[in-house]
């Protein structure tokens, strides 16, 4: 079939093919992880888009792969190698990726709510605007990893390394950061409201503009830490939380809890 349009500049007639105007769509790629690993080496490294979902991928080799907007929905990664792999704007939700090798991995704006992710070394990794909503990070590696902007609300941190991590405007509001590593840490303007930050280390921090209200630092080691215009209103402290020498908690209406008090709020 073709158009006729008809030119403003003179009594011609333009035709115009239909098939030069029809784009080709192809349909999304579907692969079991069996499927996956067999292209994989192949040689094959651009998954991007493929459903993937609930895929059976434990232990599987796949660095430098390309799973851009991939759907990896409840997929089984655990104890997987996807170094350097590229998984942008990715639905990991409620995916199994403990123990993995993440390193230096792009998941930016990858959604990740409800993904395990315990004990898995994301050092340098990228997770800006990434949505990590609920996740288990619990003993996972994040050095120097980027998650500005990210969103954290009610994930598991604890005892995570988050040396030297940018979390700078990140989302970590009544998240658990219990015994986490946060030295060197960017948490500039970041919304740490209601979080759990019990005996962290946050020596050498950068928590310029925070929002710490309802945080409990009990435990918490802040010496050396960049407070200014913090907002600690109603933060939680206790006798063994440490502070920067001249700090004085109450002039930041800080409220320090009794012993009967750290009891009642361990948990």
């Amino acid at each position: 079939m073709s158009v006729s349009i008809v030119d403003p500049e003179g009594p011609q007639v333009i035709s115009v093919s239909s098939t030069m105007v029809t784009a080709k769509v192809s349909p999304p790629l579907v692969l079991t992880g069996s499927e996956l690993l067999h292209l994989y080496s192949a040689g094959e490294r651009n998954f991007r888009k493929a459903i993937l979902s609930e895929a059976q991928l434990s232990r599987a080799l796949l660095r430098f792969i390309d799973l851009q907007r991939a759907d990896l929905n409840g997929a089984d990664l655990r104890e997987s190698d996807l170094g350097r792999a590229v998984l942008k704007g990715a639905d990991l939700s409620f995916a199994d990726l403990r123990g993995a090798d993440l390193r230096g991995v792009d998941l930016s704006k990858a959604n990740l709510s409800y993904a395990k992710l315990g004990a898995a070394n994301l050092a340098g990794a990228i997770l800006q605007e990434t949505n990590l909503n609920h996740t288990d990070l619990t003993q996972a590696t994040l050095t120097a990893a980027d998650a500005r902007q990210a969103r954290l609300p009610q994930a598991n941190l604890q005892g995570a390394n988050l040396q030297a991590a940018q979390l700078r405007e990140a989302y970590l509001r009544s998240a658990s950061l219990l015994q986490a590593n946060l030295r060197q840490a960017s948490l500039v303007k970041a919304d740490l409201r209601g979080a759990n930050l019990t005996g962290a280390a946050l020596q050498e921090t950068d928590l310029r503009g925070a929002h710490l209200r309802e945080a409990n630092l009990r435990g918490a080691d802040l010496r050396g830490s960049n407070l200014k215009q913090a907002h600690l209103k109603e933060a939680y402290y206790d006798l063994n939380t440490q502070f920067y020498r001249g700090f004085d908690p109450a002039r930041f209406r800080m409220i320090l809890l009794s012993p009967k008090q750290r009891s009642m709020r361990s948990e």
